[in-house]
């Protein structure tokens, strides 16, 4: 749905579908989804070394990012960090395609919880893509 400063001509509407490229509006709401649905369930239970969240921290360091493993963040901040630049990426150096391919990782590898179950974040993400023309 247009807001009223597009509806109103007051600044324009976006008319053309995002191909090839993740603007920044799109950017950060992803962004927020992954919080809202991953990083802060990932933020409480990081320092349990036996809970699942330590188990899928280790496999998308050297699965999906392929790095080794000896390097994976020990506290969750640099983690976090991390993962913000891959997502949030001031240059934009990050294409927009691995920003899909890291939710896509974490629909298929994620143990969602009760209160954010897995549903919930596919249909938040595919909300956003939907309302930022994303094709």
């Amino acid at each position: 749905m247009k807001r009223f400063s597009e509806r109103e001509g007051f600044k324009p509407a976006r008319e053309a579908f995002q191909v090839d490229t993740v603007d920044e509006p799109l950017r950060t709401k992803l962004w927020n989804v992954l919080q809202v649905f991953v990083l802060n369930h990932i933020r409480l239970e990081y320092n349990f070394p036996n809970s699942f969240v330590h188990k899928f921290i280790y496999d998308l360091w050297w699965e999906h990012f392929e790095f080794s493993i000896e390097t994976t963040p020990e506290h969750f901040t640099p983690f976090f960090l991390f993962i913000k630049s891959e997502i949030l990426q001031e240059a934009r150096e990050t294409p927009w395609y691995e920003i899909y391919d890291f939710i896509e990782y974490c629909l298929n590898n994620f143990q969602f919880s009760i209160t954010h179950k897995i549903e919930d974040f596919r249909e938040t993400c595919n909300y956003w893509l939907k309302q930022e023309m994303s094709a």
